[in-house]
């Protein structure tokens, strides 16, 4: 709140309304006097209410053990709520979930990742490119850069995978016309 009337003191500032950037300036001051005074009363300091405010964002769902005169006492905020019971038969809140990734990147339709996928399409590449050294007596660099070519990339390493997948059509087609 206090944050909240000193911005709105320098916005009536810049808008050189003397009288409303007085009026918001002791609102700021209202409220820092009543929360230094409720300091005191706590005698805490500002460095652990600041550390106290950060926790008490955040729904944690935890219970709080403390001492107090009683002894040790659990505190429980959330109020305990009973599992629904499925009736026979009846699937309740059965959800079907997709497959977990791997550890190469999201499932695809056919269970295979793209980078899978693409370790297929490469694996693929080098084979057919080995049948095509075989069967042309070129080089390996002159059919992997015919490839290429007819592929219209640069390297099979930057490829995508439809790049590799029409390099590879390309070269089932080479492989064809032998």
């Amino acid at each position: 709140i206090i944050d909240k009337y000193n911005q709105l003191a320098r916005d009536a500032q810049l808008g050189n309304d003397r009288v409303a950037a007085e009026n918001f300036q002791q609102h700021s001051e209202h409220y820092t006097r009543l929360l230094g005074e409720a300091m005191r009363e706590l005698d805490l300091m500002p460095e652990q209410l600041s550390l106290f405010s950060v926790l008490s964002s955040y729904a944690t769902a935890m219970s709080v053990h403390a001492f107090t005169e009683d002894g040790l006492t659990l505190f429980d905020d959330e109020p305990d709520i009973p599992e629904p019971v499925p009736e026979p038969g009846d699937d309740g809140l059965a959800v079907d979930l997709p497959e977990i990734p791997t550890d190469t990147g999201l499932v695809l339709w056919s269970n295979r990742s793209v980078g899978e996928r693409k370790e297929e399409l490469r694996q693929k590449n080098m084979d057919v490119a080995k049948r095509l050294v075989d069967l042309t007596g070129f080089s390996h660099g002159r059919v992997q850069s015919e490839l290429n070519r007819l592929a219209g990339i640069r390297s099979v390493g930057n490829a995508t995978n439809s790049e590799l997948e029409r390099r590879l059509r390309r070269a089932e087609e080479w492989l064809r016309r032998r």
